[in-house]
């Protein structure tokens, strides 16, 4: 049972664990990444197109403001009807398979192409797009790689299920390993019945596989465990099931229990808001004041202090 102080706000607060993008060395990959733009690339290559095939695949796949357009939107700029649209879209498509690279974007598909196979051939969509933007994500840049991906070749799209993620993967990939994985790591945390931090869940999912799934790098089995939807790594670094309160909190209670219990002694109820909101668990703010309410009528908290 977690405790709520109600004396004045202290300064102490938690921080947050460490994960697979914490832990994967890009020493090679570091001045590439940096310097990485994959929008100017796409504009590189979109050149041998006419221009208004070019405009309409920036339009239609949010390359040049981010959002993408439908179909209407953009037969009602260009005066031109949906049907005719969705016939430039295909045909410009069509061209590209053809259409040389060039080196910006040869290397950045090569780039890609690496991340993913060192993570084990397939990497959550999410997980790869931080790990190529880390000179700076915005929603035009998230949208070129995402083309980068459809266009050429060497990559295939996993587009999620129920139990996997929506996730890019290239030739090599064991879809038996990740179910494997992905078994052992479901009776690992149903007989923990608790969060447990990255390194005591790879030993625990070891013990559990053949010598040839023991053998992958301690990254690639991090990177399996994540494709599944029903595991997820909280805040502090812990993994357990998604349906876990601990890993995934669904209201300000859920939120408050796990920070004080990261804490690890009482806080009056405005420091526990801005603790949880350094989590930054969602994009909802927690205010001092709902925070308060919502302790009171939770059972799990005990006021202490007054």
């Amino acid at each position: 049972m977690a405790t709520v102080d109600e004396k004045n706000p202290g300064d102490e607060s938690s921080g947050h664990g460490g994960g697979i993008l914490d832990t994967v060395s890009y020493s090679q990959q570091s001045a590439t990444l940096r310097s990485f733009n994959p929008q100017s690339f796409i504009s590189e290559y979109l050149m041998s197109l006419k221009p208004r095939d070019k405009q309409v695949l920036m339009a239609r796949y949010g390359l040049e403001d981010g959002t993408e357009q439908t179909l209407e939107q953009i037969g009602k700029k260009m005066n031109l009807t949906r049907e005719r649209v969705r016939q430039i879209e295909k045909e410009s498509l069509r061209k590209l398979e053809t259409a040389p690279l060039g080196a910006n974007l040869k290397s950045a598909v090569e780039l890609i192409f690496q991340i993913i196979e060192e993570h084990g051939e397939i990497m959550r969509e999410t997980t790869l797009l931080d790990a190529l933007l880390v000179a700076g994500s915005n929603e035009v840049n998230r949208r070129a790689v995402l083309f980068i991906l459809q266009v050429v070749p060497r990559f295939s799209l996993f587009p999620g299920d129920e139990k996997y993620h929506r996730s890019w993967y290239v030739a090599g990939l064991d879809w038996e390993t990740i179910e494997k994985i992905s078994t052992a790591g479901n009776a690992v945390f149903e007989q923990a019945q608790k969060p447990q931090k990255r390194d005591a869940v790879l030993r625990a999912v070891r013990e559990k596989l053949d010598q040839d799934t023991k053998n992958l790098s301690d990254e690639v089995l991090e990177n399996y465990l994540s494709l599944a939807v029903i595991f997820a790594r909280n805040s502090f670094g812990e993994w357990g099931l998604t349906a876990w309160p601990e890993i995934k909190p669904r209201d300000i209670g859920d939120k408050a229990f796990l920070v004080l219990q990261h804490h690890g002694k009482p806080e009056h109820y405005a420091q526990i808001a801005e603790m949880i909101n350094k989590q930054s668990f969602d994009r909802r703010l927690a205010h001092k004041e709902t925070v308060h309410n919502e302790l009171i009528k939770d059972e799990r908290f005990v006021l202490v202090g007054r």
